[in-house]
């Protein structure tokens, strides 16, 4: 593990080999960790479990929420080995289906803690997440949030998992305004996606949430693995130190041009550390159209370019990427993703890769991530 800084009271940590990086913040006695896994040449599913159950027994880790991005044939072997791995658990899995055909496991996020006294969240007998205090402040961790009952129309389930993560909030103490960051799969995507986006927007009217900062956010297709028409998951944190802020992209409008209630970006710092939440990311112009429509590979170039100046409006860049998601259209658009990584010499970081549709059909190409910077500290006056 090589040390990104000294920082006193926090610092970051970082180590990478084939298919596992992990991220390591640590302050006081509490350590946070970002744990992404990618399979293997030839490894089976459930070996990504298995390599995560090592990590984790490793650090000490408490599994705060997992996120398994997968082929709906390959559930039922990583969901046996869960259940043998942590037959008692008490965490959600939030299961990201593939929209196209790709098999097995694309990859296996995990978020873990150590430190502090975790606080579970149930909903009738679901589990949905988590809530611990930390001397920076109180945060919250939310997952698998859907409706079970899939029968309904699909913007009431989407309202119903909303309703469901406003109750799960407030059994941490917490509310909307404090989330930071949201993420949604919506099965079928292109055929409700305005829909989607109205219930969000008239949910955040009632609470007042729209006149503020919005939580950064990914919406993209996935087919269910559950049956519901969406399912969710959600990062809220109420620091004592630093305020959240919302981060405006220099190369893109408010989302809410275009009729979609999140920010591009959030961020919060403290006297340690710089952190980012980077919003699902398209070729998506100032105004709010496409570009470069059906070109695979001029759309991925120019969303780099904009997700690029975006952190180096935080004085970040690429090495500071903790954890990442690309969404492409077709499994050949993540050959041509990586070619252009390769051209713009961006070196690795922690990503998954998975084959999902975007929210409209002439995007081929998303991409989301987090990223956290040490902040050197002045020494003080003699």
């Amino acid at each position: 593990m090589k040390s990104d800084a000294s920082a006193e009271r926090e610092r970051l940590e970082t180590r990478a080999e084939p298919g596992l990086s992990l991220a390591v913040i640590r302050g006081g006695r509490a350590a946070e960790f970002l744990l992404t896994v990618t399979p293997l040449a030839g490894e089976a599913p459930s070996a990504l479990v298995n390599r995560a159950a090592g990590v984790l027994r490793d650090t000490g880790g408490q599994i705060l929420n997992m996120d398994v991005f997968c082929a709906p044939a390959a559930r039922g072997d990583v969901a046996g080995r869960l259940r043998s791995l942590w037959p008692e658990a008490e965490w959600p899995v939030t299961w990201i289906g593939h929209e196209g055909r790709t098999p097995g496991a694309a990859g296996v996020f995990v978020r873990a803690m150590t430190g502090v006294g975790i606080e579970r969240i149930r909903l009738r007998g679901r589990a949905v997440g988590c809530w611990f205090d930390l001397p920076g402040g109180r945060q919250a961790i939310l997952g698998d949030l859907r409706d079970v009952e899939t029968s309904r129309p699909r913007p009431d389930q989407a309202r119903r998992l909303f309703e469901q993560a406003l109750e799960a909030l407030g059994q941490a103490g917490l509310d909307f305004s404090d989330v930071v960051r949201t993420w949604f799969y919506l099965d079928d995507i292109l055929s409700w996606y305005p829909e989607f986006n109205r219930v969000r927007s008239c949910f955040y009217r009632e609470l007042g949430v729209a006149d503020g900062r919005l939580p950064a956010s990914t919406g993209v297709g996935a087919r269910s693995l559950s049956g519901a028409a969406i399912t969710g998951s959600l990062l809220a944190r109420r620091p004592s130190r630093g305020a959240l802020r919302g981060v405006p992209s220099p190369l893109q409008g408010p989302a809410s041009r275009y009729g979609s209630s999140f920010d591009r970006a959030v961020e919060h710092a403290t006297p340690d550390l710089r952190r980012v939440w980077v919003s699902g990311t398209a070729a998506i112009d100032a105004e709010g159209g496409t570009v470069h429509a059906g070109d695979a590979p001029a759309q991925i170039e120019h969303t780099l370019r904009v997700v690029a100046d975006l952190l180096r409006s935080r004085h970040m860049d690429w090495p500071d990427v903790v954890r990442a998601v690309v969404y492409a259209r077709r499994a050949t658009d993540i050959a041509a993703y990586r070619r252009c990584l390769a051209r713009a010499g961006i070196p690795p970081f922690p990503t998954i890769l998975t084959t999902n549709v975007i929210c409209r059909p002439d995007l081929l190409f998303e991409i989301e991530l987090d990223a956290v910077k040490a902040l050197s500290r002045r020494r003080p006056p003699r």
